[in-house]
Parts: structure tokens; sequence; C-alpha cells
């Protein structure tokens, strides 16, 4: 065994052991047993038990077989896991950069540069895997990824960016803290269209409503809704309805203070209706001959209790004529009149001074018989 000692008698408080190299001290170790490389000055008193200086670029390096493994482990114990606690490894046989925690592997840098988190295999450039039995989606357990904006201004926001080769911001998905002090927040998304800036063109407020090319979707007291804002010399907004072939089946648009319903805006269908149902029955449809009944020709205009004041109509025509089956295949019993139990269709007319009525099933005319009264 070799020995290198200094002041074995302990008469000295400053002690060291230095090594020079022509004439140049290289190490220096002092009487606390820091280890001092190309400097006489320790480095910051939590990690000052080695100190490596030059007058360049420093550093230390690890070299180890091809297959194997080069690491700096963490330990607070002298046996057992807590000699291996923390760590950094560098796998040569995978090219795999790893870091530990309390024993276990919390991320990985892959040859490819892929990072996991909780995970060996990213499959991206960033993969975060959590494990977590819970089945409520507000709770925390399976929450992966957070941004938080530490200030408390009202109106304050964090987001995260997306950019293009040319560096420049197109997307972003945020969240705009309206009130700091309650957690009243907004979720928004932002666009950026070609050769223009970065607008958002939707936001979710912290009501429920949603806001499309919008940022203060419209809150009515206990209701949520969809507020859809247009552009400048646009109409106010719309939604489309599309088959998986790209066909527009419907649209509702609105534009300076009306509202349009459009059936098959893409003509890709030859009978294209628009039916209103209440509960499961429908009341009344509008197709390319006009507005009908619900199915089944027994629906009334009004009611006893609801009536229309007047109603303006060019001809008048009046039929009770029953179709064979109804509009789900059942077979229907004609129903006729309450006075003689037949059916017929007529059709009311007006002329210049007179009324005319006309059976449409055998073709006679009438005129009624006006008596004129002051």
């Amino acid at each position: 065994s070799i020995f290198l000692k200094a002041d074995d008698n302990a008469e000295s408080g400053s002690t060291k052991i230095v090594l020079q190299v022509d004439g140049s001290e290289k190490i220096r170790m002092d009487s606390d047993g820091r280890l001092l490389i190309g400097t006489t000055t320790e480095g910051y008193s939590s990690g000052d038990d080695l100190t490596i200086a030059t007058s360049g670029h420093t550093g230390m390096t690890i070299r180890s077989g091809t297959t194997h493994e080069g690491a700096i482990y963490f330990s607070d114990a002298t046996s057992g896991g807590g000699e291996y606690v923390g760590s950094l490894v560098y796998s040569h046989n995978t090219n795999a950069m790893m870091l530990t925690t309390n024993g276990s592997e919390r991320l990985r840098i892959t040859s490819t540069g892929q990072v996991g988190i909780n995970t060996t295999g990213p499959g991206a450039l960033l993969g975060v895997m959590v494990d977590d039995n819970s089945t409520n989606v507000l709770a925390t357990g399976g929450v992966a990824f957070t941004l938080k904006n530490a200030n408390t201004t009202d109106n304050s926001w964090v987001s995260m960016d997306f950019n293009n080769s040319a560096d420049g911001i197109v997307g972003r998905i945020g969240a705009q803290f309206k009130d700091t002090s309650d957690k009243d927040t907004d979720l928004y998304f932002a666009t950026r269209a070609d050769g223009g800036s970065l607008t958002e063109k939707l936001r979710i407020d912290s009501n429920g409503n949603i806001g499309v090319n919008c940022d203060s979707p419209t809150n009515i007291s206990n209701s949520r809704g969809i507020t859809i804002q247009g552009a400048s010399s646009t109409p106010a907004g719309f939604i489309n309805f599309m088959d998986s072939a790209d066909n527009s089946d419907g649209r509702i648009l609105a534009d300076d203070g009306s509202l349009y319903i459009h059936a098959d805006p893409s003509d890709n269908t030859a009978d294209s209706l628009i039916t209103f149902n209440v509960d499961t029955d429908e009341k009344a449809r509008i197709t390319t001959a006009g507005l009908l009944p619900g199915t089944d020709n027994n629906l009334d205009l009004g009611s006893s209790a609801k009536r229309w004041a007047n109603i303006y109509t060019g001809d008048l025509q009046l039929s009770n004529v029953t179709p064979s089956v109804s509009a789900n295949g059942e077979d229907l019993t004609p129903a006729g009149n309450e006075v003689d139990g037949t059916e017929g269709t007529w059709t009311i007319q007006e002329g210049l001074n007179d009324l005319f009525l006309i059976n449409r099933i055998n073709g006679k005319k009438y005129k009624f018989n006006l008596t004129e009264i002051s």
C-alpha cells in the first residue's frame, strides 16, 4: 500500500496535498477533503467536494464499453436500494440516456431524440405515461401535462404554441384567467391564415358557452349555447352539415337579420326535404312541393285554443281523399265526411264579383249565391 500523507500529526489547520506538473499546480486536496482540479478555489458550498476548472470549455468524460453503461449514482446508504436511489445512466448498447429517481426510471432520451417521461417507449418526440385507474375525468391522477402562469393579473393567460419551419406562430391553444381570484377561466384556440396574423377562432368560456370567431360568447342566464360571429362584410355565420363524400346535406345561415335554412345545398339528392318533429312525431315538412303536413294527413292548422288571425292564399284546395296506405306503409280506412261519408276534392277560387267552387273529381263548376248586405 502507498499512503500519501500531509501533517500526519494534525499540527496545522490548513494542510493540503498538491500535485504539480512542470512546476504548475494541477490537483489539490485541502484539509476538508475537497478535491480541486485546475483551481485553488472550491465551487459552490453544496457541490464543492470535486471542483474542475479551466479557462475554456470544461468537462468530465466517463468512457465505457460499446455494450455497457456509463453512470453517475446518487446514494444515501451503504447497502440496498439506497445505494442507487438516483442515477444518470447512458447505455452504449441502445444509445439512450436514462434518469432515475427514487429507484425507478422517470425519463429516457432515446437514440433518435425521443423523450419518454415514465415510459421507455415514447413513440413520438415526447411521450408521457400515467398509470391511474380513476374514471373521474375531473380528478388529478391522470394529469400528464400542466401549464401555469403565476401572475395574479386578471385576464392574464398561458398557452401552448405551434410553430412552422419559418419559426412563425401558426396556432395556439391557451387558457385566459378572467378573474384570478376565483379561477374564472376561458379556453381559446387561435389559428393563422395565409399572409395574416394569429387570430382567435374558438373560445369556450367558464360558463360553458362556445364562441366561433367570437371572444365573448353570448351568455343567457341558466342556459348554454354557441355564438358564431362572421367576419367584416360577410354573413354572420353558418352551420354546415356534410356527409362522408363531402356533400353539404344541410345548412343554417344568418345574414343581415335573416335566417336561412337550406336542405341539400350541394343538390346531391333529388327528394330533399326539411321536417319538423315534436317528440317522435313529424308535424310538418317542406319539400319541393311546398309546406306539407306530417306523414298521416291528420294534423290541424291551428287549434281551438290557438287560431291564426287571417289566412292569405290564392286558390283554396279542400280534400278529404284518403290514400290507401300511410307514410309508414299502414293500411288506411277511408274516413269520408260527417254527412254522407263520401270523399272529395274541391277548389274555391275568387273572381272579380263572385266566388266559384270546382269539383276536381267530376270537373263540375259552381258559383256561390252571394247576397250583398249593407
